[in-house]
């Protein structure tokens, strides 16, 4: 099957599950990914039996061979009528994939990866970020904009193609945004309590939603090492191909 998306970037593959979100696809390299339902802008099937099947003409198509003069022995002049069957024009194979334009923009084919291992701590985590500042610091054909975006560009990235740790990535941050809400809320509501109340006991609901609050914005900062090593094996992908 071949699959565009919104992005114009083209996929072929077999489609391996159907999810109510999306698909899962398996592309040449036996790696299978995700595409969401809203991000596909159409699917379509290619022929690939098309060398093995047989070309046969069809039944109103007329072949005459020529006429022998019994005379001179020399073939008399005639009209041959043969009808070209029609063959299927296939404009791409299973091995045809297309490189986005965040991977092109960005010269990520020329970021060195191979000092690296997976960024598991923080120490690894760091030099990694500071490594891929200074790759977008000495690309002088970006523009100040897409160096300042490059965040939000790969978040866009990753999630057309999810893997296993940007998927962590999405729901460690759901995780602290819900934590940092139901913080807020409890604090707010500690402070209303606080101030129509003399009871000092009211208070607890407040600083439990402080609390809270400081939980869901460490959980939200840990979720940054899962988008960067999901970054990580993309890049990793990308380049042995």
């Amino acid at each position: 099957m071949r699959i565009e998306t919104m992005y114009s970037k083209n996929f072929i593959g077999t489609i391996s599950k159907v999810d109510k979100e999306g698909y899962f696809i398996k592309v040449n390299n036996l790696r299978e990914i995700f595409l969401p339902l809203t991000e596909i802008k159409f699917i379509s099937k290619i022929n690939t039996e098309l060398e093995q099947r047989p070309i046969e003409p069809k039944p109103n198509s007329v072949i005459k061979t020529p006429l022998i003069d019994s005379v001179d022995a020399k073939p008399a002049v005639t009209n041959v009528i043969k009808e070209t069957p029609e063959i299927e024009d296939i404009s791409e194979t299973n091995s045809t994939i297309e490189i986005s334009e965040f991977y092109k923009k960005y010269n990520l084919a020329n970021f060195d990866i191979n000092s690296f291992n997976s960024p598991e701590n923080i120490r690894q985590l760091r030099l990694f970020q500071i490594k891929i500042s200074k790759h977008i610091r000495k690309n002088k054909s970006l523009s100040l904009k897409d160096r300042r975006r490059f965040g939000k560009n790969l978040i866009s990235e990753m999630s057309v193609n999810p893997n296993d740790e940007f998927l962590k990535y999405q729901k460690t941050k759901r995780l602290g945004n819900r934590i940092m809400i139901i913080g807020l809320v409890s604090f707010t509501t500690g402070n209303i309590i606080t101030f129509q109340s003399f009871f000092s006991t009211f208070t607890g609901l407040g600083i439990g939603g402080v609390v809270l609050t400081e939980i869901g914005a460490i959980v939200m900062g840990t979720s940054s090492k899962w988008l960067f090593k999901s970054f990580y094996t993309y890049l990793k992908e990308q380049q042995s191909r």
